[in-house]
């Protein structure tokens, strides 16, 4: 009896690892690469990630023509993000663009129950967060609108990502050739 959990642990531990390979591997999904004109913006998140799916449905609900280019497979932004000299932790969601030869990123989004008019935990809190952090505030007309952390990152609302999605409207955000 002993015998067949051994047998069943080892090809547990197989289908496991066969699962996880592509992962660990830093494989997995690709990221289609553009072709023409089209204003890009690219973004990393995670299937189990509530963040992620509240950032990729409000991207979607803006009925923008930017294309967005949506993966899994954080491994493959990592080049890009580094020569651009943006330490990533893989921290998700993760979205950038690039736009006149400059580096527009975000990090984070709130989730449906953290969403306090477009802030994370409300405006208060965010400014908060962002003075603890050492970012820089953004203001529109004297008011909090998102910030600017340290690393380059914004720290992701509604408005970091309706500001990017602004810059990739008017001026076309560059397609990347992604492996």
């Amino acid at each position: 009896m002993e015998k067949h959990y051994v047998v069943l642990l080892a090809l547990l531990a197989f289908l496991a690892i066969a699962f996880f390979r592509d992962s660990f591997s830093g494989r997995g999904e690709g990221i289609p690469n553009v072709t023409g004109n089209e204003s890009v913006i690219y973004l990393a998140y995670s299937e189990a990630c509530p963040h992620c799916h509240t950032l990729m449905n409000y991207i979607q609900s803006k009925q923008t023509e930017v294309r967005m280019l949506a993966t899994t497979n954080g491994a493959a932004l990592k080049p890009v993000l580094d020569s651009y000299g943006v330490d990533w932790d893989f921290g998700v969601p993760m979205m950038f663009a690039i736009a006149g030869g400059e580096m527009l990123a975000l990090e984070g989004f709130p989730s449906e129950s953290q969403d306090i008019g477009g802030y994370f935990m409300g405006k208060d809190f965010e400014q908060q967060l962002c003075q603890s952090r050492g970012g820089e505030p953004q203001l529109e007309n004297s008011d909090y609108r998102y910030c600017k952390l340290p690393d380059g990152f914004f720290l992701g609302n509604k408005n970091a990502v309706d500001y990017v999605l602004s810059i990739c409207e008017s001026a076309r955000c560059a397609s990347l050739h992604v492996e």
